[in-house]
């Protein structure tokens, strides 16, 4: 009987040990469960911030916009400015040439009464004969066709670098513009 009570008590052990360990395993299961339940919750944190990454990507690419529209900007600026720079030196050339054209008309004027002059003093001297007379008016009217001539080739000239100034400011433009154009659909 001592030996059924001993072996009785061992099986007794025994079992409370293996209601221990499957208490433990109970425990490790309810705790999984519990675990599963919060990885639930996890997962909409997750994707909460995978959409706070690419709000800050998002951003990130937002301001480098931002950075290139004000460099664009700027370029526009110094581009207007350089325009307006241009504007001002033809205006001033135009200016000069007014004021150019203006000195030659009064230089030819008083060419023409000069000559007048010298002719109207030829004419009132008796002791000039007709071939010399001839041979003055001759050489009067080449200086006047000179004058004039050159008259003619400075206003080309002028006229010439002028149109070429503004066909490279057009040129200038247009490549600015197409430049811009590029970086607004890019």
């Amino acid at each position: 009987m001592e030996h059924k009570l001993f072996s009785l008590q061992n099986k007794t052990n025994h079992q409370g040990q293996e209601l221990a360990v499957l208490k433990t395993k109970s425990l490790l299961v309810d705790q999984n469960i519990e675990n599963l339940k919060h990885l639930g919750s996890i997962q909409p944190l997750q994707k909460l911030q995978t959409l706070q990454q690419e709000v800050k990507s998002i951003s990130t690419q937002t301001s480098s916009l931002n950075v290139k529209e004000q460099a664009r900007g700027q370029d526009f600026i110094a581009l207007y400015t350089k325009v307006q720079e241009q504007e001002f030196a033809s205006n001033r050339s135009f200016a000069n040439l007014e004021y150019r054209i203006g000195t030659l008309q009064t230089n030819q004027t008083t060419s023409i009464l000069d000559l007048g002059t010298q002719i109207d003093i030829l004419q009132t001297n008796h002791n000039m004969t007709s071939k010399a007379f001839d041979t003055a008016l001759t050489t009067l009217k080449k200086n006047q066709s000179k004058v004039f001539a050159e008259l003619e080739s400075k206003i080309q000239d002028s006229s010439i670098r002028d149109n070429q100034t503004f066909i490279q400011l057009q040129r200038e433009i247009n490549n600015n513009m197409e430049l811009g154009s590029y970086f607004t659909i890019y």
